[in-house]
């Protein structure tokens, strides 16, 4: 499903994703907010647990080292107020180290329900794929 993200809040969330895979530590500085928290930190590397943009540069570089050809596709998209929603896959190929005990599940985390993908968002519209 093709997603706008051209403008406003929205463009900013979609070119957070893709710098998670391509962008310096530079463009994190422009673009995440000094006090901004990973919340999915908890079962990351130490490094990625800093707030703003070092923590959240620290979780690129993780994911990038783990994951050859990382991407994000944004499957849909919701704005209202100052509020962005975004329904993401991550996908790429595991080439590299990812040590197992960051990856147990936790009570805020749901488990991955695909090898080599995550996307803990809900859908936001429609039915569950499969279900009438």
């Amino acid at each position: 499903m093709a997603v706008s993200t051209d403008s406003g809040p929205t463009a900013l969330c979609a070119q957070s994703m893709d710098l998670m895979a391509t962008g310096s530590r530079e463009d994190f500085e422009r673009v995440f907010h000094p006090q901004a928290v990973n919340r999915e930190a908890a079962v990351e590397p130490p490094a990625t647990r800093e707030p703003g943009p070092a923590g959240f540069f620290a979780t690129a570089k993780w994911l990038r080292g783990a994951f050859s050809g990382l991407r994000f596709e944004i499957h849909e998209a919701a704005e209202q107020d100052d509020l962005v929603v975004l329904h993401v896959t991550m996908s790429g190929r595991h080439t590299g180290e990812m040590p197992a005990t960051s990856l147990a599940p936790q009570p805020s985390t749901p488990p991955c329900r695909r090898p080599g993908r995550h996307s803990p968002s809900p859908r936001l519209t429609g039915s569950a794929p499969g279900t009438a």
